[in-house]
């Protein structure tokens, strides 16, 4: 307490006859006495002056004291002292006194009321709602906030919020702090946050400030959503769109080599008759059936046409095969060794243009994972589990495909070799392969 007989207990005393009279209309003299005081010693301050106001209203000793709505707004704000009054045997049992006590005993339950209401709305919410104080440290906790984070309530509360931040992203808390402190909302805020078991996922987030009786910001409400579906969906429409883009350029890319082509298919029609050697007609035969491979994948358009002819009978053995001849000069220029076991000669019902562009673009991968030189195995085998079919396996000993790049293997276009869109296109294969028509089954590894 201030000094005795100086200005300060002067204006302290003004200050507490101001609130004892007119509770309502005291906010400056609330504020000026916290902060004289103390926010201890003010609350102890308030409790006693409520007391001795409510005292002198039921003994009547101030009638001229009329605060009904003071005293229940009291009775709300301090449950323990309106419970320690209205059970106070000293009150008289006068008409007046009922009627206040039924009105503050109807204002508690209309706020208890109140509050369990807002409590199930909050608990039962879709989205994670959290609040902290301005230290940063977890103060509530919704079941929701729960499914998103995986902690449960009582693991949470209590500890910093940059439990759920990203070490990379803790400055953001600094920057929302601040705007907190200055009394302003955040509004939709997209950012990333971290699970208890350490995935990090997209979210949105809406802050806003909590105010205490005298309008000072205390701490922060924050409602945070899961936009991870939401930014799934915006990234594949935005490659659906990039798809789209290079498909159209793909499309007159073909349309313009088509001439060409025909050229070249017309004078290998004309070589042959003027070739006699069985090997060079061999070495023709292949030349025509590439040059019929790389029209078709043209008329694709990078796979954004799809072969129609119908499919057919066809050897594994025999396609796998083939396209290790046409890699064989290549793969022994490169120092690479070639094994191969193909031992089934079971017949499936193949588009034979596509299953041979799935495995080219398999040897040619693997043609480039191995810069030095290497091993590569192709066989094909038949196999009784999980199904009766053939399995294709492709394995080399070169560099292999980095972890990070696992994820990405099925994007349409994906490639870690800037100078080829062919290489790691296993989009194209895939497709390929879903197109294809087999009655027996078909895996590759």
């Amino acid at each position: 307490m201030p000094a005795q007989e100086t200005q300060l207990e002067g204006d302290l005393f003004d200050a507490l006859m101001a609130i004892f009279l007119t509770p309502i209309g005291s906010d400056r003299a609330r504020l000026a006495t916290r902060q004289c005081l103390g926010g201890v010693a003010f609350e102890y301050a308030m409790a006693l002056l409520a007391f001795v106001h409510t005292a002198h209203y039921w003994t009547e000793t101030h009638p001229e004291l009329s605060c009904e709505q003071d005293m229940v707004l009291l009775m709300k704000e301090h449950p323990d002292l309106a419970h320690l009054l209205m059970n106070d045997p000293e009150a008289e049992a006068e008409a007046a006194t009922a009627t206040l006590k039924h009105r503050i005993k109807h204002a508690i339950a209309e706020t208890q009321k109140r509050g369990a209401e807002l409590a199930a709305i909050v608990e039962s919410s879709n989205d994670a709602i959290i609040s902290k104080n301005l230290d940063g440290i977890i103060t509530s906790w919704n079941a929701a906030a729960s499914r998103v984070f995986g902690y449960l309530a009582e693991e949470i509360i209590g500890k910093s919020i940059l439990t759920l931040i990203p070490e990379h992203l803790r400055h953001e808390e600094t920057q929302i702090i601040e705007s907190i402190r200055a009394g302003r909302r955040i509004e939709h805020f997209e950012t990333v946050r971290r699970t208890k078991d350490g995935r990090l996922f997209d979210v949105s987030l809406s802050i806003s400030p909590i105010k205490d009786e005298e309008g000072r910001v205390i701490g922060a409400s924050k409602i945070l959503r899961d936009i991870s579906d939401r930014k799934r969906i915006e990234k594949s429409l935005l490659q659906a769109e990039k798809i789209a883009a290079t498909g159209r350029m793909a499309a007159t890319i073909a349309h313009e080599i088509n001439n060409p082509l025909e050229a070249f298919t017309n004078l290998l029609y004309l070589l042959r008759p003027k070739l006699t050697d069985s090997e060079a007609l061999d070495h023709l035969a292949a030349a025509e059936d590439e040059l019929g491979r790389v029209t078709h994948i043209a008329r694709q358009t990078l796979g954004y046409y799809r072969e129609h002819t119908a499919a057919s009978p066809a050897s594994l053995s025999e396609i796998a095969q083939h396209a290790v001849t046409i890699y064989h000069p290549r793969c022994s220029s490169a120092g690479i060794e070639i094994r191969t076991g193909f031992t089934s000669a079971r017949i499936a019902i193949f588009r034979r243009g596509e299953i041979m562009q799935v495995i080219s673009n398999l040897v040619a991968n693997a043609i480039y994972a191995m810069p030095t030189g290497g091993l590569l195995s192709v066989s094909v085998e038949d196999v009784e589990e999980p199904t009766s079919g053939m399995e294709f396996t492709i394995s080399d000993n070169g560099t292999g495909i980095a972890p990070n790049h696992l994820p990405r293997v099925f994007e349409a276009f994906f490639t870690t070799v800037r100078r080829s869109v062919r290489e790691l296109d296993c989009s194209l294969q895939s497709n390929s392969l879903k197109a294809t028509e087999a009655k027996s089954a078909l895996r590759v590894n």
